[in-house]
Protein backbone atom coordinates (compact mmCIF):
# COMPACT_ATOMS: atom_id res chain seq x y z
CA UNK A 1 0.00 0.00 0.00
CA UNK A 2 0.68 3.60 -1.00
CA UNK A 3 1.97 4.70 2.83
CA UNK A 4 0.08 7.98 2.52
CA UNK A 5 -2.88 6.83 0.26
CA UNK A 6 -5.00 6.53 3.75
CA UNK A 7 -3.76 9.84 5.29
CA UNK A 8 -4.41 11.87 1.84
CA UNK A 9 -8.00 10.29 1.39
CA UNK A 10 -8.75 11.73 4.91
CA UNK A 11 -7.10 15.54 3.94
CA UNK A 12 -8.72 15.42 0.94
CA UNK A 13 -12.44 14.33 2.36
CA UNK A 14 -11.94 17.26 5.43
CA UNK A 15 -11.37 19.87 3.01
CA UNK A 16 -14.13 18.64 0.48
CA UNK A 17 -16.05 18.93 3.87
CA UNK A 18 -15.80 22.38 3.86
CA UNK A 19 -15.78 22.81 7.69
CA UNK A 20 -13.15 25.53 7.94
CA UNK A 21 -14.90 27.69 5.76
CA UNK A 22 -18.22 27.34 7.28
CA UNK A 23 -17.04 27.92 10.86
CA UNK A 24 -14.98 30.97 9.97
CA UNK A 25 -18.52 32.16 7.89
CA UNK A 26 -20.29 31.27 11.04
CA UNK A 27 -18.58 32.90 13.95
CA UNK A 28 -17.01 35.65 11.54
CA UNK A 29 -18.20 38.64 13.93
CA UNK A 30 -17.06 37.48 17.23
CA UNK A 31 -13.47 35.74 15.81
CA UNK A 32 -10.42 38.60 16.37
CA UNK A 33 -9.64 38.69 12.49
CA UNK A 34 -13.35 40.22 12.18
CA UNK A 35 -14.69 41.06 15.26
CA UNK A 36 -13.72 45.00 15.59
CA UNK A 37 -15.41 45.58 12.31
CA UNK A 38 -18.49 43.34 13.38
CA UNK A 39 -21.94 44.89 13.70
CA UNK A 40 -24.00 44.43 17.00
CA UNK A 41 -26.75 43.15 15.62
CA UNK A 42 -25.00 40.25 13.71
CA UNK A 43 -23.37 39.22 16.72
CA UNK A 44 -24.32 35.83 18.08
CA UNK A 45 -27.11 35.65 21.49
CA UNK A 46 -25.35 34.92 24.76
CA UNK A 47 -28.16 31.72 24.64
CA UNK A 48 -26.59 30.39 20.94
CA UNK A 49 -22.91 30.27 22.60
CA UNK A 50 -23.94 29.10 25.92
CA UNK A 51 -25.86 26.17 23.80
CA UNK A 52 -22.32 25.35 21.70
CA UNK A 53 -20.15 25.04 24.62
CA UNK A 54 -22.86 23.00 26.01
CA UNK A 55 -23.56 20.80 23.26
CA UNK A 56 -19.36 20.53 22.98
CA UNK A 57 -19.22 19.39 26.12
CA UNK A 58 -21.86 17.04 26.61
CA UNK A 59 -20.27 15.46 23.27
CA UNK A 60 -16.40 15.03 24.15
CA UNK A 61 -16.04 15.26 27.90
CA UNK A 62 -15.02 12.47 29.36
CA UNK A 63 -15.72 10.82 25.75
CA UNK A 64 -12.93 11.35 23.80
CA UNK A 65 -10.52 9.93 26.60
CA UNK A 66 -12.97 6.62 26.05
CA UNK A 67 -12.29 6.73 22.72
CA UNK A 68 -8.88 7.44 22.85
CA UNK A 69 -8.43 4.59 25.49
CA UNK A 70 -10.52 1.79 23.18
CA UNK A 71 -8.74 2.73 20.08
CA UNK A 72 -5.54 2.02 22.00
CA UNK A 73 -6.71 -1.02 23.07
CA UNK A 74 -7.47 -2.82 19.92
CA UNK A 75 -5.04 -0.70 17.41
CA UNK A 76 -3.68 -2.97 15.13
CA UNK A 77 -0.08 -1.28 14.70
CA UNK A 78 2.22 -0.22 17.03
CA UNK A 79 2.34 3.12 15.51
CA UNK A 80 -1.19 3.32 16.48
CA UNK A 81 -0.79 2.48 20.17
CA UNK A 82 2.01 4.89 20.26
CA UNK A 83 0.15 7.98 19.14
CA UNK A 84 -3.01 7.42 20.92
CA UNK A 85 -0.83 6.52 24.74
CA UNK A 86 0.82 9.83 24.25
CA UNK A 87 -2.49 11.34 23.30
CA UNK A 88 -4.12 9.91 26.28
CA UNK A 89 -1.00 10.77 28.62
CA UNK A 90 -1.89 14.41 27.47
CA UNK A 91 -5.71 14.00 28.26
CA UNK A 92 -4.38 12.84 31.64
CA UNK A 93 -1.80 14.84 32.46
CA UNK A 94 -3.35 18.02 31.85
CA UNK A 95 -6.84 16.48 33.25
CA UNK A 96 -9.22 17.93 29.91
CA UNK A 97 -11.95 16.43 31.23
CA UNK A 98 -11.48 18.62 34.48
CA UNK A 99 -10.39 21.53 32.61
CA UNK A 100 -13.70 21.13 30.18
CA UNK A 101 -15.70 20.76 33.04
CA UNK A 102 -14.18 24.03 34.24
CA UNK A 103 -14.53 25.80 31.28
CA UNK A 104 -17.80 25.13 30.34
CA UNK A 105 -19.03 26.11 34.35
CA UNK A 106 -17.41 29.55 33.69
CA UNK A 107 -19.34 30.15 30.69
CA UNK A 108 -22.53 28.72 32.45
CA UNK A 109 -23.17 26.20 29.82
CA UNK A 110 -22.58 23.28 31.36
CA UNK A 111 -24.83 20.34 29.12
CA UNK A 112 -28.45 20.48 29.88
CA UNK A 113 -30.91 18.03 28.82
CA UNK A 114 -31.33 19.96 25.31
CA UNK A 115 -27.85 19.96 24.75
CA UNK A 116 -28.21 15.78 24.41
CA UNK A 117 -31.09 15.59 22.76
CA UNK A 118 -29.43 18.06 20.05
CA UNK A 119 -25.86 15.70 19.95
CA UNK A 120 -27.83 12.66 19.97
CA UNK A 121 -27.94 11.06 16.62
CA UNK A 122 -24.55 12.03 15.08
CA UNK A 123 -22.78 11.31 18.66
CA UNK A 124 -24.70 8.01 18.28
CA UNK A 125 -23.39 7.17 15.29
CA UNK A 126 -19.61 7.83 16.65
CA UNK A 127 -19.94 5.81 18.99
CA UNK A 128 -20.81 2.99 17.48
CA UNK A 129 -17.61 3.10 15.40
CA UNK A 130 -16.55 1.98 18.40
CA UNK A 131 -18.76 -1.17 19.08
CA UNK A 132 -16.70 -3.39 16.78
CA UNK A 133 -13.70 -5.00 17.91
CA UNK A 134 -12.76 -6.13 14.95
CA UNK A 135 -12.59 -2.35 13.15
CA UNK A 136 -12.19 -0.30 16.38
CA UNK A 137 -8.58 0.87 15.54
CA UNK A 138 -9.26 2.00 11.78
CA UNK A 139 -12.24 3.70 13.12
CA UNK A 140 -11.18 5.12 16.15
CA UNK A 141 -7.99 6.16 14.46
CA UNK A 142 -9.97 8.48 11.86
CA UNK A 143 -12.32 9.52 14.05
CA UNK A 144 -8.99 11.27 16.68
CA UNK A 145 -7.26 12.28 13.79
CA UNK A 146 -10.32 14.06 12.38
CA UNK A 147 -11.07 15.83 15.37
CA UNK A 148 -7.80 16.79 16.16
CA UNK A 149 -7.23 18.20 12.65
CA UNK A 150 -10.59 20.35 13.27
CA UNK A 151 -9.77 21.49 16.85
CA UNK A 152 -6.94 23.65 15.05
CA UNK A 153 -10.24 25.67 13.66
CA UNK A 154 -13.05 24.91 16.16
CA UNK A 155 -10.34 25.90 19.19
CA UNK A 156 -10.66 29.46 18.37
CA UNK A 157 -14.07 29.55 18.20
CA UNK A 158 -14.34 28.24 21.72
CA UNK A 159 -11.96 30.75 22.78
CA UNK A 160 -14.11 33.65 20.88
CA UNK A 161 -17.61 32.45 22.15
CA UNK A 162 -16.20 31.94 26.11
CA UNK A 163 -14.90 35.60 25.50
CA UNK A 164 -18.52 37.13 24.40
CA UNK A 165 -19.99 35.18 27.45
CA UNK A 166 -16.89 37.21 29.70
CA UNK A 167 -16.04 33.96 30.72
CA UNK A 168 -12.36 34.07 32.80
CA UNK A 169 -11.06 30.19 32.14
CA UNK A 170 -9.05 29.75 29.50
CA UNK A 171 -6.95 26.65 30.26
CA UNK A 172 -9.07 24.53 28.30
CA UNK A 173 -8.13 26.29 25.24
CA UNK A 174 -5.11 26.97 26.45
CA UNK A 175 -3.37 23.72 26.42
CA UNK A 176 -4.54 22.88 22.53
CA UNK A 177 -3.02 24.25 19.68
CA UNK A 178 0.54 23.01 19.01
CA UNK A 179 -0.37 20.16 21.43
CA UNK A 180 -3.19 19.37 19.23
CA UNK A 181 -1.24 19.50 15.92
CA UNK A 182 1.19 17.42 16.63
CA UNK A 183 -1.35 14.57 18.21
CA UNK A 184 -3.07 15.07 15.01
CA UNK A 185 -0.13 14.57 12.88
CA UNK A 186 0.98 11.65 14.57
CA UNK A 187 -2.63 10.28 14.36
CA UNK A 188 -2.47 10.89 10.51
CA UNK A 189 0.73 9.30 9.76
CA UNK A 190 -0.70 6.52 12.01
CA UNK A 191 -3.47 5.76 9.67
CA UNK A 192 -1.21 3.92 6.63
CA UNK A 193 0.07 1.18 8.99
CA UNK A 194 -3.05 1.10 10.47
CA UNK A 195 -4.62 -0.06 7.50
CA UNK A 196 -1.96 -1.67 6.31
CA UNK A 197 -2.75 -4.70 9.22
CA UNK A 198 -5.31 -6.72 7.73
CA UNK A 199 -8.26 -5.12 7.76
CA UNK A 200 -10.20 -5.92 4.21
CA UNK A 201 -12.19 -2.19 3.26
CA UNK A 202 -9.60 0.46 5.01
CA UNK A 203 -10.13 3.38 2.54
CA UNK A 204 -13.97 2.67 3.07
CA UNK A 205 -13.44 2.66 7.13
CA UNK A 206 -11.61 5.78 7.07
CA UNK A 207 -14.73 7.62 4.83
CA UNK A 208 -17.58 6.04 7.01
CA UNK A 209 -15.82 7.18 10.39
CA UNK A 210 -14.50 10.48 9.16
CA UNK A 211 -17.92 11.32 7.59
CA UNK A 212 -19.87 10.81 10.52
CA UNK A 213 -17.23 13.29 12.65
CA UNK A 214 -17.83 15.90 10.56
CA UNK A 215 -21.49 15.56 10.61
CA UNK A 216 -21.11 15.42 14.54
CA UNK A 217 -18.63 18.61 14.52
CA UNK A 218 -21.43 20.45 11.93
CA UNK A 219 -24.21 19.73 14.49
CA UNK A 220 -22.53 21.11 16.99
CA UNK A 221 -21.05 24.17 15.78
CA UNK A 222 -22.65 24.97 12.78
CA UNK A 223 -26.24 24.47 14.45
CA UNK A 224 -27.18 21.70 11.69
CA UNK A 225 -29.61 19.30 12.92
Amino acid sequence: MNKTILKDALLRAYLESQFDALLEKKWASILPAHASTAREKDLPSDSLCRSIIARYTAAFMGTFQAWVGVTHQFARHERTRCATADNGRCESQEDHIGLLYDFAHHCNALPDPSAYRHIAQHWQYVRNLFRHPAQIGIFGLSCLATLELASAKFMPVLRAIATQLECQDFKYCDVHGEADSAHADALLDALDDEGDSGYEHPTYFVQVAHGHTMKLLKQIFLNVE
